[in-house]
């Protein structure tokens, strides 16, 4: 079902309505296997993390991340910050398009493609064009690339806080010291301890290495003047990893291992506001199974927490999404009332309706590992429908809702 463009802003604006004033707007787009999210802050701030995946204007003859952007970003109006968490298409796909039409200001990204041969297959097409225009627009001045690839790192230390590269913790100001934006990671490569876990796994995956790699940021609105958490916030995961797909639920590794040593709190510890506690929980890699160790919620504490997903990958996964689950019971009691702050942009998706056979003549069935609660048996649910709204009002509190949602 593709989005209605006048119904859903006339149901945005009731709900606006209702909250008040909204200071700032935050929309993470269905774009199903992929991400996109949308920003718009006071003093005309915009801002843009991921573009979603080349799927849709393919399947589907609409770009969604793109019509979202124009839906709330004026053409006449500078993007301030436009991120790519990675280098995989389906987070990529609308960057070209948006740098043709807007001005835009800086760009963030970790620029890391492993080694792989030139023109293989549409991504990589698609990734090269568009690193050729970044670098040229760079080049020309017509904006900032930070690049985060051209930047080295030590790769005979593994990381402590001392050596981190000088980007990590680095924070960024918008609309009069409304909005901070803060790199909590992000690198060019992955850091030699990550390598070395891949090495013990005998998983030799380029996929793991781009993913674990992503850029995490967090954006707080109104923060405080003495310390972190004082102003309603989202963490941004990107793909973000935190597992392999068979540790057990408190194993933590990677990128989530890394962000709370340098940025966690003890779970016991009730009084900690640091820059890993968050408002809105972006889950990391779609909701997939080697994301969101049980140990990273509880750092992370969201009051919501939202899986951008698809018919694909058998995303979100039981074992993320059960461990959010489990956190939001003891936060609210019930499972019903868990559940109402827990969105997914694939509502009531199955996924084992897909199968694949190679060639060997073996098939492969999906929806195994999906995450069934609330799934519609035999529902192939398709992108554009299922937009999550993020609304932070200047009374500091935050309100989520969702397209197609009961």
């Amino acid at each position: 079902m593709k989005r209605m463009f006048a119904s859903v802003f006339s149901v945005l604006s009731i709900f606006l309505i209702n909250v008040g004033y909204a200071q700032v707007e935050i929309r993470i787009v269905d774009v199903g296997a992929g991400h996109a999210a949308v920003v718009k802050g006071p003093n005309d701030f915009y801002m843009v993390y991921d573009t979603g995946t080349w799927t849709n204007q393919a399947e589907y003859g609409e770009n969604y991340a793109m019509s979202a952007i124009e839906e709330i970003i004026p053409k006449d109006q500078p993007i301030d910050l436009l991120v790519m968490s990675h280098a995989h298409s389906d987070h990529t796909e609308s960057t070209v398009q948006i740098l043709q039409d807007y001005q835009v200001k800086k760009i963030i990204r970790t620029g890391y493609r492993p080694d792989r041969k030139a023109q293989t297959n549409i991504g990589d097409r698609k990734w090269e064009s568009m690193d050729a225009l970044i670098r040229k627009m760079a080049e020309n001045k017509e904006l900032e690339d930070i690049n985060l690839s051209q930047i080295t790192i030590d790769q005979q230390q593994t990381y402590t806080e001392g050596n981190l590269p000088e980007w990590i913790g680095q924070t960024l100001m918008y609309a009069d010291n409304q909005i901070e934006v803060k790199i909590l990671s992000g690198f060019g490569s992955p850091l030699p301890s990550w390598e070395a876990d891949l090495k013990a796994a005998n998983e030799d995956s380029n996929s793991y290495r781009m993913n674990m790699s992503s850029i995490v940021i967090r954006l707080e609105y109104m923060p405080g003047d003495t310390r972190p958490g004082d102003g309603q916030s989202v963490l941004f995961m990107g793909d973000a990893l935190g597992r392999f797909f068979d540790d057990d639920a408190q194993t933590v590794r990677f990128t989530e291992k890394l962000l709370i040593d340098r940025f966690g709190c003890e779970p016991w510890d009730t009084d900690c506001y640091n820059y890993l506690t968050s408002s809105v929980l972006i889950m990391g890699h779609h909701g997939a199974a080697n994301a969101s160790a049980k140990t990273f919620i509880e750092n992370v504490r969201p009051q919501y927490a939202i899986a951008p997903s698809g018919h694909s990958h058998d995303h979100p996964a039981k074992s993320s999404m059960n461990h959010m689950l489990d956190f939001f019971i003891t936060q609210y009691g019930t499972q019903e009332e868990a559940l109402k702050h827990i969105y997914r942009t694939d509502i009531g998706d199955d996924e084992r309706l897909r199968s694949s056979t190679n060639a060997k003549g073996q098939t492969k069935y999906f929806g195994v590992y999906e995450w069934d609660l609330g799934r519609i048996d035999g529902h192939r649910d398709e992108p554009g429908d299922n937009d999550v709204y993020i609304v932070m009002p200047e009374d500091g509190s935050i309100h989520v809702s969702q397209d197609g949602r009961n």
